[in-house]
């Protein structure tokens, strides 16, 4: 967090997480625990870098986002009974936003947004392979883009009116 620019915020930061599950899954018959059908070692691992910048003079505001995001997906299979599936693969994406506001009094003010995103596919869609055994080389992160137009109305009491548009 640096504010050594005149209306200016500026934030710079990193982020690190790590899920690592065993997941046994059986058949279910009539409530009662049946065969084993899987044995296996996921593991899920993000590191990300990210700035954002955040000006404000008089009645104007702008903002502006940047992530980078590195995914890495790993399957330990330890069911041998329908073949060895073990995976790896890992997914890198840059993402960003820019928006910009106005103050138009002092209770009312209209802003724009555009950013993008995405979503990751999950373990069990990388491992549900319609080609074999192994993750789906197939699939990757779903992308999209988003647009938006508001409009905020505070009163700085109980009462207070957020409107948006987005597409």
């Amino acid at each position: 967090l640096y504010q050594g620019f005149p209306n200016t915020l500026v934030t710079v930061g990193s982020s690190l997480e790590y899920q690592k599950d065993h997941r046994e899954l059986s058949k279910n018959i009539k409530g009662q625990k049946g065969d084993l059908t899987a044995n296996q070692i996921e593991n899920v691992q993000n590191i990300s870098l990210f700035q954002q910048i955040q000006w404000s003079k008089n009645k104007l505001d702008l903002h502006q986002l940047l992530r980078w995001d590195v995914n890495n997906y790993r399957l330990t299979d330890r069911f041998a009974n329908d073949g060895i599936q073990d995976g790896n693969q890992s997914f890198s994406n840059i993402n960003g936003a820019m928006g910009i506001g106005y103050k138009m009094n002092r209770h009312n003010h209209i802003f724009s947004n555009f950013s993008t995103s995405f979503e990751m596919p999950t373990l069990n869609e990388l491992t549900n392979n319609p080609n074999g055994p192994g993750f789906n080389p197939d699939l990757s992160p779903e992308k999209s883009w988003q647009v938006e137009l508001g409009h905020r109305f505070d009163n700085k009491t109980n009462f207070n009116i957020h409107t948006s548009i987005f597409y």
